[in-house]
C-alpha cells in the first residue's frame, strides 16, 4: 500500500452542493481528469468534495490543534497521484501544486492544506510551502524512492540521448524497457523483432507476435523510429534476420549494411 496525499482546501465561504459539483467538473475539465480520482457508482465520488464533521476530526495544524471550520467549508481535492514530500518523494508533485493553486485561485480567500493520509496530519500549503516543495522536487524528482527500485540501464533513446529503464513485461517472452524523457517504450521480442511505440503494453506485444500486426507496424517507420527499430533488431541474429526481411526500405538498408557489418566484426563471428 502506498501513501496518498490529503489536499484540503478552507473556504472563505459556504459553497452550495451545485457548486462543489461545478467545481469540481471545471476542475477536470482545466486540469485534466487524468489527476484526478473520479469515483461511479455505489460508493461515488467526485474528484472535489465536502467534507463532513465527522470525516474532519482528524485534521490538525503542525501544533496538533483542529482546524476551525469557521464560515466555510473544508474541501477535499481527489488526486489519483501519490503522496510527494520529503523523505516519501514518490508522487507527482506538479499534479498536488497544481491542483492547490487552481482552488487557490478559484476561490479567492481559501486556504490549502496539504499532508499525507497515513499519519493523519496536514499543514499549511501557502505560496512560500509550494515554493519549498519545488525546489526540493526540482533538485530530487522522484529519485531518492526510485532509488530502491530496480533501474537497469538499457538501450540509449536515439530522441533524448539517454538510457531507457527496463519496465514490467509480464507473462511475454521479451524485455521492455521506457523512456522518461519522450514517453515511448521499446519491446525487444524473443523472435527478434522491435516494437518502438508509445502504446500500452499489450498492443506493443500484439505488434511483435501477430505477422499481420507486425507487418503493418514496421512497413509506415520512418526517421528516427526506423534507425532505432533497425539498430535494436540488428542487435541479435534472429533481430539481424527479420531486419533483412522487413517491408520497410530504411531497415532493410540498415541491416545489409551496418547490421551485417557488426555481426561479421564481432568476436562471436570469428
Amino acid at each position: 500500500m502506498g501513501i496518498d496525499p490529503v489536499l484540503l482546501a478552507r473556504t472563505g465561504r459556504r459553497l452550495s452542493d451545485d457548486e462543489v459539483r461545478d467545481l469540481a467538473v471545471e476542475m477536470c475539465v482545466g486540469l485534466g481528469l487524468a489527476a484526478f480520482m473520479v469515483i461511479r457508482g455505489h460508493c461515488s465520488r467526485h474528484a472535489l468534495w465536502r467534507c463532513e464533521p465527522a470525516d474532519i476530526e482528524f485534521v490538525v495544524d503542525a501544533d496538533g490543534n483542529p482546524i476551525d471550520n469557521g464560515t466555510g467549508d473544508i474541501l477535499r481535492v481527489g488526486l489519483r497521484t501519490r503522496y510527494y514530500g520529503v523523505d516519501y518523494e514518490r508522487g507527482h508533485w506538479p499534479e498536488i501544486a497544481n491542483a492547490a493553486q487552481w482552488v487557490e485561485s478559484r476561490l479567492p480567500g481559501t486556504m490549502m492544506w496539504y499532508g499525507a493520509d497515513d499519519d493523519e496530519h496536514v499543514a499549511p500549503l501557502g505560496p512560500q510551502e509550494r515554493a519549498d516543495m519545488w525546489r526540493h522536487f526540482a533538485a530530487n524528482g522522484n529519485r531518492p524512492y526510485d532509488g530502491g527500485i530496480d533501474r537497469t540501464p538499457g538501450p540509449k533513446c536515439r530522441c533524448c540521448e539517454r538510457d531507457m529503464q527496463r519496465a514490467h513485461l509480464g507473462d511475454c517472452d521479451g524485455t521492455r524497457y521506457y523512456c522518461q524523457g519522450c514517453g515511448y517504450s521499446m519491446l525487444t521480442h524473443s523472435n527478434g523483432r522491435v516494437v518502438l511505440a508509445e502504446y500500452a503494453l499489450v498492443t506493443l506485444v500484439r505488434i511483435a507476435t501477430d505477422d499481420e500486426a507486425w507487418a503493418n507496424y514496421e512497413k509506415l517507420l520512418t526517421g528516427e523510429l526506423a534507425t532505432s527499430v533497425a539498430a535494436e533488431m540488428c542487435g541479435t541474429p534472429a533481430g539481424l534476420l527479420v531486419a533483412l526481411m522487413c517491408d520497410n526500405p530504411k531497415i532493410r538498408q540498415y541491416a545489409a549494411t551496418a547490421g551485417l557489418a557488426a555481426t561479421i566484426d564481432s568476436p562471436a563471428a570469428h
